[in-house]
């Protein structure tokens, strides 16, 4: 009740002080240990309820560190992949909490670093590139879509560096095509200031395909977007009829369409499932 009090006594007073630098917003967190220690014994809860698939991912994990193709034997099996993906789930409240004890989330920093490796990084592409006659290069910004940062964070922290690498690229003869998995609609609109044709998006389902049509009209290619789930779990009459829909409605509409999967073909995926799909493009 005292909180209470003191919060509604600075908001009628009109003034809200908040901490100005990070070893006080570390204090502030300090005055919430109860919440803390929820955070806590939930954390201990998930990684032991999961132990397993924490032991799982061990031999894959360190595989990746002894050689350079390491990640392929991991992304190329259903079940560690899903072992993967709970992991990291469980562990985004344990990294929050050091984030936020220590004061780690530093901006500037961040940025610091995009601004010194995203140019290295043009540069050693464009040269391992520039001989090969598929004048593509892929960018797998996945982790820019709306359910990881908001769009005035993609403003700030990824589309800067994405725009100045597809201009390079552009500007060497270069596409690029962007493995955009999840929700990219309210991020569209930045890549009509682009040059035309210069990007190509690869969708994988979680992205509404119609209203992405809707936005990019022709002036940005796309790919999609039978989704992952539909062909591992589906009826082939569900992927015929949404097949059919996506041809229909965007592959006769909209230029620069190029029917496809979402994301790619699963290795769980039904033959059947994907006959269907076959048939309504030969359809």
């Amino acid at each position: 009740m005292r909180i209470l009090q003191a919060i509604d006594s600075v908001l009628r007073s009109g003034r809200l002080l908040l901490p100005t630098s990070p070893s006080e917003a570390v204090r502030v967190v300090d005055q919430a240990p109860f919440l803390e220690s929820v955070m806590v014994v939930i954390s201990v809860l998930l990684g032991i309820l999961f132990l397993r698939n924490f032991l799982n991912i061990i031999p894959y994990l360190l595989d990746n560190f002894t050689r350079a193709r390491g990640s392929v034997a991991l992304e190329s099996s259903v079940r560690v992949s899903r072992d993967r993906n709970i992991v990291a789930l469980i562990l985004i409240i344990p990294c929050i909490m050091v984030i936020n004890k220590y004061g780690i989330y530093e901006p500037d920093l961040i940025k610091a670093v995009l601004d010194k490796t995203t140019p290295e990084q043009i540069g050693q592409n464009i040269g391992m590139m520039e001989n090969n006659p598929i004048k593509v290069m892929h960018a797998y910004a996945m982790r820019s879509d709306a359910a990881v940062l908001s769009p005035e964070l993609f403003d700030e922290f990824s589309f800067p560096y994405l725009k100045q690498e597809i201009l390079a690229y552009h500007e060497a003869g270069f596409k690029t095509v962007i493995h955009a998995d999840g929700n990219w609609v309210p991020m569209l609109d930045r890549f009509l200031t682009l040059p035309r044709a210069s990007v190509h998006f690869e969708f994988d389902g979680k992205t509404d395909i119609f209203q992405a049509a809707q936005i990019l009209d022709g002036y940005q290619s796309f790919r999609g977007d039978v989704p992952a789930t539909m062909l591992a779990y589906g009826t082939p009459d569900e992927v015929r009829e949404y097949s059919e829909k996506l041809i229909t409605e965007i592959g006769m509409k909209t230029p620069g369409f190029m029917f496809g999967t979402g994301c790619e073909v699963p290795l769980n995926c039904k033959p059947e499932n994907y006959a269907a799909m076959c048939d309504a493009i030969l359809k």
